[in-house]
């Protein structure tokens, strides 16, 4: 277990390190537990996501996927998964596994015909080494779901974070206290420019939530606002505020 003197030293710390992430989820029972309303919500909007646009795509049982710090969940998603986490607690059992990091991936180049990487994996990541990997072990024209915390978000309002291209912040996780980076869309389309990848869609989520979250730090109050998000999104300025984004790009 992660004691009380540990995990204060970790969140002392200036700079996030994949020990202190691996540690935080070799512990973690339920990566998505089942009675946090939060996550349940976060994971509801993932798998339809994912779900609509796969889809879309026509992914079959052939189209080979890259599922990047995946803790062993396919989310549904009909495919070849290949999983990777840091976590190998979380992949015990789980076929085509492999314990890694997604900033260096022991795969060859030009492999996948997509990659799944949401949960905020790439918030615990090094974003350009992250996205540059991907880029490396996908193929041209293979498709990317991101999902990620932003910094524009109703959380930081009035904080040196909001909007910031990149920066650490403290929040919380199942729990825990946690440590990650944030990063603004901006900052997030240029690193997937500059890694070949064209965004082609998009959606914000956690949008009210995140302002309740920021006045009474108490995330299962928060959660029962979620439903605003579908009004939200069709009034102009407050629909990019959100605490999470999710989008899927094309490698070009």
């Amino acid at each position: 277990k992660i004691t009380i003197d540990y995990w204060e030293e970790i969140m002392s710390k200036d700079k996030i390190e994949i020990e202190d992430v691996k540690e935080l989820y070799n512990n973690m029972e339920e990566i998505w537990p089942q009675n946090d309303p939060w996550y349940n919500y976060t994971q509801k909007k993932i798998h339809y996501f994912l779900k609509k646009w796969s889809s879309k795509l026509k992914f079959t049982k052939k189209t080979k996927i890259l599922n990047a710090g995946s803790g062993g969940n396919t989310y549904g998603i009909v495919g070849n998964h290949t999983h990777i986490d840091i976590s190998e607690k979380h992949l015990a059992g789980v076929e085509n596994a492999i314990v890694a990091s997604v900033e260096n991936m022991p795969l060859d180049s030009n492999l996948f015909d997509s990659c799944i990487c949401v949960g905020s994996v790439i918030n615990y990541c090094d974003l350009n080494m992250a996205i540059a990997e991907i880029d490396r072990v996908m193929k041209k024209g293979g498709i990317l779901f991101l999902d990620f915390d932003q910094s524009k978000s109703f959380e930081f309002i009035g904080t040196k974070h909001y909007n910031s291209n990149i920066d650490i912040i403290k929040t919380f996780n199942s729990g825990y206290e946690d440590k990650i980076w944030i990063y603004s869309e901006k900052y997030v389309r240029n690193t997937l420019a500059a890694h070949n990848f064209k965004v082609i869609k998009k959606k914000y989520y956690h949008t009210i939530s995140a302002l309740i979250y920021n006045i009474t730090k108490r995330e299962h109050l928060a959660a029962k606002f979620t439903f605003l998000d579908k009004f939200v999104r069709f009034i102009p300025f407050l629909n990019k505020i959100s605490c999470n984004i999710i989008l899927f790009a094309q490698k070009i």
